[in-house]
């Protein structure tokens, strides 16, 4: 296998003059030269390969095609033919240099239009009256032959040549008949393209056979299996869709999850079923309590890095974990081997996953699949498959590795937008999945994704191409174009660049965790930092770009930055806390609380509950989440700088570290630890467990929660005021690229004495590192412990205010040495840092920063009782999935993050009798009671209501209907 910085796909390096050359059309090819360099064109000579001998490399060559008119310009040399045999391989020479002769790797060019495959063509393998079909789609390919294998994978020597035929557009082919399925159970390809045979993996297999990358096969090979077979009649007469469970898309309830997770702790109790297909439906109970819409399934298409065979434990000393999440694709057709309980065997997986969507469904429970369109692990995988067809290219004609996970998958050719779209609706055809979660969106194109829409869409109901779930990755990051304004097959598919038409898609919402939470390991709202407030706001409202409030604890500026602010429609955004990329939640406010508590924590674990499950939009929760799932370290994990410890953390079993990034960690780190339901987290893991399944209960039945048109979210959601008399602050200079400010000093007092340090972050201007090695911002401390760093009007202009957050503040850190990340733990908690807003900047140009004071930042100073966030909802707008709540006309929310009681102020409450607390995280679940008496803050609450006040205790969220 071949590691896609390692891949030279046009093997040019050894030349001083020839650079690449392109068959462009039928009559032309197109040479490049690395320089304007004199050259005789008498001299090109073209030659083409001679496959005729059974070699894998260093086949002859033989005198080919002459131009008949050559032009040259500049560096381009234009070679002109009556008509080029497009079935052949050519290579180029020029005295004692050559290069092959590719298609042209253009998106819209040869392999788009002379190559561009029908959408319905049926590829892979099929039968049909006992005749056995093969079709590939390769047109580099010069010739291919299809080799077979036993069930042992042994090669069947019989002394024929299996060979297929070339077409037109690049489709090959064979038909064997009367051809024995038991004999020939798996094939490869023999591609022969570019002077080079190599193996090759049918991408639409169906199922495989067992896989290690360990082994001599990086490729892997396929099964003749169609799904005609009688094997995969399970005469289910279950009907089910996502319109059946759900009122509107936006009562989406997903619970993600890996298949081995969630069964794999019961495998140290000898149950044989554990981690599998088999053994998840054993915990299907599960859910259906819990009362989830769907399942999301981390990755089970075929992925790389895992010996399907080893399905042993891995513990808390093992040295090795036969473990992945599964974003490193195989094949985009067969499922996982791993998870099926006899991977040897090409039809257990197919069947083990059959009967598993088929028992979530008879459960009312929907199926979605995260999917990896956007890279493959192995560049062999397409490249022995069809040369320079499948991967997209950079500017240097070099694969793409934008990703930073493999080679660019490119979704803008004909025929790979095709595979995919195939490999859609296989799943929804045959395996009856409900919807899609695409990784890495972004390195899809809007024209792709417009056509899954549309023809998934169909696939799962031809009345209404909505239905189908469709969400996922829209990162600012890509390889395509990300502006704002781009549009069709060349747009990346952003959190920014949603496409104009409506297209029922959901898309992370990472600016509802980083602000309820905290990223990575900085805090967040619910852990006290109050300048999150516009943020989790802005997430409560689904992200509407539309949505107008002036309660003055609001930022504007925040609330509206169209990072936060991103939504056309409600069902745009996909709100969640936690996902497996990431700590867990207990995991994160395990260390990033200061509290100790393990009641308090409890309580915080609650509230986050609440903020998410009462914003607008589509939600979707972390597997475990529910019963505190942590993800501790094991001993010998390869990737523990991604585990990470605080002075926060309340130790288990004498661990202190938590991975958030456990992609390939060991069963112990990765596990559903069932076992907190009856140790000593009984109590806390069952009370969260019940406090969910009320939330997602009061969300299915209040309509309000989860409305579907923007206009009544527009209409019906106000935010209140937590003061009466409050007033916004008005600063001196609006940004930082305010004309007014002509320069900055940034003081530090109670700093380190006599010491220079230097300051990184987003001082540090677009496209230069945080902490570059040669620093030039240096600040020298005095023998008070004073030190002065002061900016000119440019070089404020170049601050970089997105290299570690997306809000209108501007953040740094002081380090000890240029290029290190070591700091003064007094001055910074792990991953903290200051930050400033232009509006606390004093008019002379100056701000304070007090290093006494961890994690100091201006805004402290001048907020104003931020810590509380209360919102009225009309609930009579739209209709509830249920009953029960039926005659709840209006719901007042309020969450308070402080220490401190915090007051509201509430014109809507009219008649306190008229009111009832159905949720609070003080108490158990109050549904459909009238107020406590019992509780703290009743007389208070029931007093200030009557002066349309609304008391709410410290870290206290609550939910009030009329």
């Amino acid at each position: 296998m071949t590691i896609v910085n390692k891949y030279e796909i046009f093997e040019n390096s050894g030349n001083n003059i020839l650079s690449h050359a392109f068959i462009i059309s039928p009559s032309l090819i197109e040479l490049r030269l690395k320089s304007n360099s004199e050259i005789d064109l008498s001299k090109i000579e073209i030659f083409e390969y001679d496959y005729s001998e059974d070699l894998t490399d260093n086949f002859p060559i033989k005198k080919s095609i002459i131009p008949i008119n050559i032009e040259l310009a500049g560096n381009i040399i234009n070679l002109h033919f009556h008509k080029i045999d497009l079935s052949k391989n050519y290579i180029l020479k020029y005295h004692n240099e050559q290069i092959d002769i590719y298609l042209d790797y253009k998106i819209g060019g040869i392999l788009d239009t002379i190559f561009k495959i029908d959408k319905e063509q049926q590829l892979g393998f099929f039968m049909l009256n006992g005749v056995a079909s093969f079709r590939l789609w390769s047109p580099p390919a010069a010739k291919i032959e299809v080799v077979f294998y036993d069930k042992n994978q042994n090669i069947i020597e019989s002394g024929e040549k299996f060979l297929m035929t070339k077409s037109h557009n690049g489709i090959w082919s064979i038909d064997l008949k009367s051809f024995n399925q038991e004999k020939y159970i798996f094939y490869q390809y023999k591609v022969y393209a570019y002077g080079k045979a190599k193996l090759a993996l049918d991408p639409y297999a169906l199922s495989m056979a067992a896989f290690s990358p360990f082994g001599d096969d990086k490729i892997g090979k396929a099964a003749t299996i169609c799904k005609s077979s009688e094997k995969f009649d399970l005469n289910s007469d279950i009907k089910f869709s996502n319109a059946e469970i759900m009122a509107s898309e936006n009562d989406l309830v997903a619970y993600e999850v890996h298949i081995r997770d969630f069964t794999i702790e019961q495998a140290q109790n000898g149950n044989k079923n554990a981690g599998t297909y088999l053994g998840f439906s054993e915990k299907i109970h599960h859910l259906k309590d819990l009362g989830v819409s769907h399942v999301q399934f981390l990755p089970i298409m075929k992925f790389f890095t895992v010996e399907e065979t080893n399905r042993d434990f891995s513990g808390q000393d093992s040295r090795q974990s036969n473990y992945n999440w599964g974003y490193d694709s195989l094949s985009y057709f067969s499922p996982e081997g791993w998870f099926s309980s006899d991977a040897t065997n090409p039809y257990t997986r197919i069947l083990e996953l059959k009967e598993l969507i088929n028992e979530l469904h008879n459960n009312k429970i929907g199926v979605i699949l995260d999917v990896v369109y956007n890279h493959s692990f192995s560049v062999e995988t397409f490249e022995n498959l069809a040369p320079g067809c499948y991967f997209r290219l950079d500017e240097n004609l070099n694969i793409s590795k934008h990703t930073g996970a493999g080679p660019t998958i490119e979704s803008r050719r004909w025929a790979v937008r095709k595979l995919i779209i195939d490999s859609l609706k296989h799943y929804v055809e045959f395996y009856k999945v409900d919807g899609f979660r695409f990784d890495l969106m972004s390195f899809m194109d809007h024209e792709t994704i417009r056509l899954i829409r549309h023809e998934v869409g169909k696939v799962y109901n031809n009345q209404n191409i909505n239905e189908l779930i469709l969400h996922g990755e829209a990162w600012v990051f890509s390889d395509l174009d990300t502006s704002t304004d781009s549009e069709g097959e060349n747009a990346a598919f952003t959190k920014l660049n949603y496409p104009k038409e409506d297209l029922n898609i959901g898309i992370f919402n990472d600016t509802c965790r980083d602000s309820i939470l905290g990223r990575d390991a900085q805090q967040g709202f619910i852990q006290g930092n109050n300048h999150e407030i516009s943020r989790v706001a802005s997430s409560v409202m689904g992200g509407l770009k539309d949505f107008q409030t002036k309660i003055p604890n609001i930022n504007n500026d925040i609330f509206k930055n169209p990072y936060n602010s991103f939504s056309y429609r409600p069902n745009n955004s996909l709100n969640f806390l936690t996902v497996h990329d990431g700590h867990t939640l207990w995991d994160k406010l395990n260390l990033s609380t200061e509290n100790r508590n393990i009641e308090h924590r409890i309580k915080l674990m609650k509230q986050t509950a609440m903020i998410l499950l009462t914003s607008q939009g589509k939600i979707i929760l972390h597997a475990g989440d529910e019963i505190l799932r942590s993800k501790p370290l094991s001993h010998f994990d390869k990737n523990r700088n991604r585990a990470h410890t605080s002075p926060n953390v309340i130790e288990e079993n004498g661990i202190v570290h938590f991975h958030e990034n456990s992609y390939s960690s060991n069963d112990f780190t990765n596990m559903i630890r069932w076992s907190r339901l009856n140790n000593q987290y009984a109590k806390y893991a069952r009370e969260m467990k019940d406090f969910y399944k009320s939330l997602i209960e009061i969300r299915r039945n209040l309509a309000g929660l989860r409305m579907c048109k923007k206009e009544n979210i527009l209409n019906g959601l106000k935010f209140i005021s937590n003061s009466e008399n409050s007033e916004k602050f008005e600063g001196n200079f609006n940004t930082f690229s305010d004309e007014n400010l002509k320069e900055l000093s940034i003081i530090f007092i109670n700093g380190p004495k006599n010491q220079k340090m230097f300051l990184a972050g987003e001082i540090q201007p677009k496209n230069v590192d945080a902490n570059p090695q040669h620093n030039p911002y240096s600040v020298e401390f005095d023998h008070k412990g004073i030190g002065v760093i002061n900016f000119d009007k440019k070089e404020i202009k170049a601050f970089d205010q997105t290299k570690w957050s997306n809000d209108y503040y501007l953040h740094f850190k002081l380090v000890n040495e240029a290029g290190k990340w070591e700091t003064n733990s007094d001055f910074y908690s792990y991953n903290g840092n200051n930050f400033i807003n232009s509006h606390h900047i004093d008019k002379d140009g100056k701000i304070v920063i007090d290093l006494s004071i961890k994690n100091y930042n201006t805004y402290d100073q001048f907020s104003d009782n931020s810590s509380i966030l209360t919102y009225w909802i009309d609930n009579s707008l739209e209709k509830a999935s249920k009953n029960s709540f039926i005659n709840v006309k209006e719901i007042l929310i309020s969450h308070n993050t402080s220490k401190n009681h915090q007051i509201a102020v509430i014109e809507n409450i009219r008649d306190i009798n008229e009111w009832k607390i159905i949720c609070s995280n003080e108490t158990p679940l109050m549904k459909n009671l009238t107020i406590d008496e019992n509780m703290e803050y009743s007389s208070n609450l029931k007093r200030h209501i009557l002066y349309k006040l609304l008391i709410i205790p410290p870290h206290t969220s609550m939910i009030l209907v009329s």
